[in-house]
């Protein structure tokens, strides 16, 4: 279990991430709450005391009481515990290989079809004129 230092005492952090606290504390940033406020100053005491280990939370608070310590002091708890498990490893190596397979370099992709030769274009026979003098007229310039 890793361990941070808070005011020179040594503390422990917890095992879970505190997801309802966190929960908390993002709403009340979306909600657009000032960070002076008490509502957001509750909401960064509980996130905070949510990352320490269970064992450590009441000394946490009574630390925390005897040296005045504000918002600021408790994200930097709160942003420590998130550093420290995105250090951890995600979970047991499994026993499939990294990334894709690789692909031979002599392979080469086959057409589908190709095309060999186009058919020459036909001139449209006009049976009447006057049609073919509208349809001339109906074209953009």
């Amino acid at each position: 279990m890793a361990t941070f230092d808070y005011f020179g005492e040594s503390f422990a952090y917890a095992e879970e991430f505190p997801t309802f606290e966190y929960a908390e504390f993002a709403e009340a940033l979306a909600d657009g709450e000032d960070s002076e406020s008490t509502r957001a100053t509750g909401v960064a005491l509980r996130f905070a005391v949510g990352c320490v280990a269970e064992k450590d939370r009441a000394r946490f608070r009574r630390v925390s009481r005897q040296h005045r310590a504000k918002a600021e002091d408790w994200m930097k708890v709160s942003a420590g515990w998130t550093a420290e498990e995105t250090e951890r490893p995600t979970g047991l190596p499994s026993d499939s290989s990294d990334g894709q397979p690789s692909i031979a370099e002599t392979s080469e992709s086959k057409p589908v079809a190709s095309v060999t030769s186009l058919p020459e274009p036909t001139k449209p026979r006009l049976v009447r004129p006057d049609l073919a003098l509208a349809a001339a007229r109906s074209l953009p310039a």
